[in-house]
């Protein structure tokens, strides 16, 4: 099964976050492969834009709510340097990417988030105490779901 034929038979529209694909698709080789989607037109890369008024105040709201996500889930405070903003700050290892993506879905009301991070559900199920519930998924999850499931094929769509 081709990854065409999964959002053909899974009926998402899938949309990546602007920090995840700046900072968290990091291989040429996937970056490539994410180019390839969004110009094939099955995968819609965000503009940070979409969900942030370009304000000070949304700016701002956006940062807030960023900071207060990541203090749930983590018991600590996001620092982020006088010298980076909230879309240009990145530390490795920390799900900064699933709070900036669950917390957008929310934003925007999307439902469904696909994720290989096991800390968005943990993330999702905290956020969703408040507010709009975005549900998480793995791709696997995801996958196993559709008619003509195959793991085999699953598994070399996943490699």
């Amino acid at each position: 099964m081709a990854f065409k034929e999964f959002f053909n038979q899974s009926g998402i529209s899938p949309l990546i976050h602007p920090y995840i694909f700046e900072f968290e698709i990091i291989e040429s080789e996937k970056k490539e492969f994410a180019n390839c989607l969004i110009s094939d037109g099955l995968l819609g890369l965000l503009d940070w834009f979409d969900f942030i008024k370009p304000d000070e105040f949304y700016s701002k709201a956006y940062y807030s709510g960023i900071c207060a996500s990541y203090q749930k889930l983590f018991k600590k405070p996001l620092i982020i340097p006088a010298i980076s903003t909230i879309k240009d700050f990145h530390i490795s290892s920390n799900s900064l990417g699933e709070v900036h993506s669950i917390f957008t879905a929310k934003i925007l009301d999307v439902p469904l988030f696909c994720s290989i991070d096991h800390d968005s559900k943990c993330l999702a199920r905290k956020l969703s105490a408040v507010g709009k519930r975005v549900e998480v998924r793995t791709i696997s999850e995801m996958l196993s779901r559709l008619p003509n499931f195959d793991r085999q094929e699953a598994r070399a769509l996943l490699a």
